[in-house]
């Protein structure tokens, strides 16, 4: 996966960031807020990277995406689109309950 590829499926999330937070709903990614390497983009992104055979450990942030393969070496980094960014933003400063662990 290229850095592009990796900004294009965080756009493909959506536009704005309720059709982000909506989609992610969807696709059952739920997790914790200021939990970079689970959270509910980490969770899609990681689905993702499992299904092209690459398991990998996210770090997420508003501003990147990182990507680091086990064993720690990074694989791919992208700047957050910016409905997904504000989807971190919020989620993290408690928005978007629903995207969050049910515990």
């Amino acid at each position: 996966m290229t850095s592009d590829e990796l900004y294009d499926l965080l756009d493909s999330l959506g536009g704005t960031v309720n059709v982000v937070a909506a989609r992610l709903l969807a696709e059952g990614c739920v997790g914790m807020p200021c939990m970079s390497g689970t959270c509910p983009v980490a969770k899609f992104v990681g689905r993702e990277m499992h299904r092209l055979g690459m398991p990998a450990v996210l770090s997420v942030g508003p501003k990147r995406v990182n990507v680091f393969l086990h064993g720690g070496l990074r694989l791919v980094s992208a700047e957050c689109p910016p409905a997904v960014a504000g989807l971190i933003y919020g989620f993290d400063n408690g928005g978007f309950p629903e995207l969050r662990v049910k515990v």
